[in-house]
């Protein structure tokens, strides 16, 4: 996913409490800011939006098979009547 420098100014609380997210979890400042808003704007995570395209193309695969499979069993079932 594409990503923009943005630059503006926090009070020094947030900055902190920013900080010790990241060294708590490992995560750099960066993950730490784009998790809180994406939870703030109930956006999904990269990692759901990737996983939800993920499925929608296997069902989509699924969906061409089942076309594939019903048109199969159509010609099979119109040659056993003849």
């Amino acid at each position: 996913m594409a990503s923009k420098l943005v630059a503006f100014r926090l009070p020094d609380d947030v900055v902190q409490a920013i900080e010790l997210e990241a060294k708590t979890t490992g995560k750099d400042k960066t993950a730490v800011v784009v998790q809180a808003l994406r939870h703030f704007f109930d956006l999904p995570s990269a990692s759901e939006s990737n996983r939800v395209e993920g499925l929608q193309q296997q069902m989509n695969e699924l969906q061409q098979k089942v076309e594939r499979l019903t048109e199969q069993l159509s010609n099979t079932t119109l040659s056993q009547l003849k």
